[in-house]
C-alpha cells in the first residue's frame, strides 16, 4: 500500500525509539558525527569559538509547594493501588488514601489561600506517615516512586525523633536547595532563581571575524551541545565543553 495510512507510525513509537536514542547516547554520537564531518567538509576554521547557555521549558506542570507534595504522594498512591493493592491497605488508612485518591475533586483540590499552611502540614504528615511505613518494606523500598517520596521529605522538611515519635517540620523556602524536587513526573528538572524551573542547553559554535568586503562570508556551525537542570551554573560549563572538542580536535 502506497497510501499515507499505510506509512503511519504511532506517536507511542516514536517515543520509545526517541527514549531508547537518548538513554543509549545515540542522538549526541550522530550529532558528533554530523557536526565534524561538516567542519571538514567545509574547512569551517575551529580556533575560535563562543559559549552560552539558554532556558529550556520542560513540558511539565508548574506547582506550588502543596501542589509538589500533592502530586508525589498521589503518583506514589496509584502505583501502589496498581501493584500492591492488598500491601496499601493493610499498612495505610482508608482516610489517607481518600485525601488523595478521593472519587470527589480530592482533599487539596480548592484550599483557600487562608487553608493552605494547614493543608501542606497535614501532607507533610501524610509524607513522613507512607515513608516511614516503607522505609524497610522489601518490596516498596526499592520502587522509583516510593524514592520520590523519599526525596521530596529529605528536601523539604526537617524531621526529629524515631519510627512511630517522629515529627516533621517545614523547611523555609528559601533553604530548600535548587536541585530539588520541581515535578514527580519530570525528576530531572532544576531550578534557577533568574530564570525558573526546567532545563537550560549549554550551545558552543564557532565564531569567525568579518570578512572583508566582497568576500563570501564564512559559516558558523554549532559544535557543542549539552542540556542540564536549570540550575546549573554557567561557569561550570567551559571545562566539560572544551574536554569534548579536544577529544573530537575541533577545540579552540
Amino acid at each position: 500500500m502506497d497510501d499515507d495510512d499505510s506509512k503511519y507510525v504511532c506517536e507511542r513509537t516514536l517515543r520509545a525509539h526517541r527514549l531508547l536514542m537518548v538513554n543509549h547516547e545515540i542522538d549526541v554520537i550522530l550529532f558528533q558525527l554530523l557536526t565534524d564531518k561538516l567542519l571538514s567538509q567545509f574547512n569551517i576554521p575551529t580556533n575560535k569559538h563562543r559559549l552560552d547557555s539558554t532556558h529550556i521549558r520542560s513540558d511539565m506542570q508548574r506547582l506550588n509547594r502543596l501542589g509538589l507534595f500533592r502530586k508525589t504522594i498521589e503518583k506514589f498512591l496509584k502505583v501502589m493501588r496498581r501493584e500492591h493493592p492488598r500491601i496499601l491497605k493493610s499498612k495505610i488508612n482508608g482516610e489517607l488514601i481518600e485525601r488523595y485518591l478521593g472519587e470527589k475533586t480530592g482533599y487539596f483540590a480548592q484550599v483557600k489561600p487562608s487553608e493552605s499552611k494547614a493543608a501542606l502540614g497535614q501532607a507533610a504528615e501524610d509524607l513522613l506517615v507512607l515513608v516511614e511505613t516503607f522505609r524497610t518494606h522489601h518490596k516498596v523500598r526499592g520502587m522509583g516512586v516510593f524514592g520520590l517520596l523519599q526525596r521530596v521529605l529529605n528536601e523539604q522538611c526537617d524531621v526529629s525523633g524515631e519510627a512511630d515519635d517522629a515529627k516533621v517540620e517545614l523547611k523555609e523556602a528559601k533553604k530548600v536547595c535548587s536541585d530539588s524536587l520541581q515535578n514527580p513526573s519530570d525528576p530531572d528538572a532544576g531550578y534557577c532563581g533568574h530564570k525558573g524551573e526546567d532545563y537550560q542547553v549549554q550551545l558552543t559554535e564557532t565564531h569567525q571575524d568579518a570578512n572583508p568586503e566582497g568576500e563570501p562570508a564564512q559559516p558558523n556551525l554549532i559544535t557543542y551541545i549539552d542540556v542540564e537542570p536549570a540550575n546549573y551554573s554557567d561557569s561550570d560549563a567551559l571545562e566539560p565543553t572544551i574536554e569534548d572538542m579536544k577529544k573530537r580536535g575541533c577545540s579552540p
